[in-house]
């Protein structure tokens, strides 16, 4: 009531939610990993990838570019590489890209404070034309697996409320909503 009496509106609520990676059945991940390989699929560490910035960078601004949000996004490289790719707190060996046919297709990235068991994920995101096949969740659930063996108790995730297939992915691996946030605007 405060906002709207001074002429503010609501523009955009995000969620934020967390899992304990431990709690998370990652079973499926196996059968995934074998049905996936099928179809030219694989998952692997940001590590094993690192070097092939272009590729990554292209994915990562292509997924970007369709978030919902009040502006679109504009992942330039150089701000992407120096703020993003080669952020201290980016964890490379948690971190996972799906390839097919050894071209980055989805990505779920995570960093945070790994020694304190803490962790989020930064982004989650597939290219248009490989959408709607279950790659983000395999990239997913490959980052739930690596941190349960590696000591985070702690996996947090935050997106877009009206982001209705991250929402699904979300709930269907376990993660509980914890907080909602609206962001308000007023027109000058």
């Amino acid at each position: 009531r405060f906002l709207a009496a001074r002429g503010y509106r609501p523009v955009r609520t995000a969620r934020m939610w967390s899992v304990d990676p431990r709690d998370v059945d990652v079973g499926d991940l196996a059968r995934l990993e074998r049905e996936r390989a099928r179809e030219g699929f694989r998952v692997v560490s940001l590590r094993s990838v690192r070097e092939r910035e272009q590729d990554l960078h292209a994915l990562y601004a292509e997924a970007a570019a369709d978030e919902p949000s009040d502006e679109p996004e504009v992942v330039r490289f150089d701000e992407w590489k120096r703020n993003v790719l080669e952020h201290p707190d980016l964890s490379l060996e948690g971190s996972a890209v799906v390839l097919h046919d050894e071209r980055p297709v989805s990505l779920a990235w995570i960093g945070g404070d790994l020694e304190g068991g803490r962790a989020a994920h930064w982004f989650t995101g597939t290219l248009r034309a490989y959408r709607r096949r279950g790659l983000a969740r395999f990239a997913k659930l490959a980052t739930i697996r690596w941190a349960a063996a590696n000591g985070v108790t702690a996996l947090l995730a935050g997106n877009d409320a009206t982001n209705a297939d991250v929402v699904a992915l979300n709930e269907h691996l376990g993660y509980r909503s914890r907080a909602a946030g609206t962001r308000h605007a007023k027109d000058l």
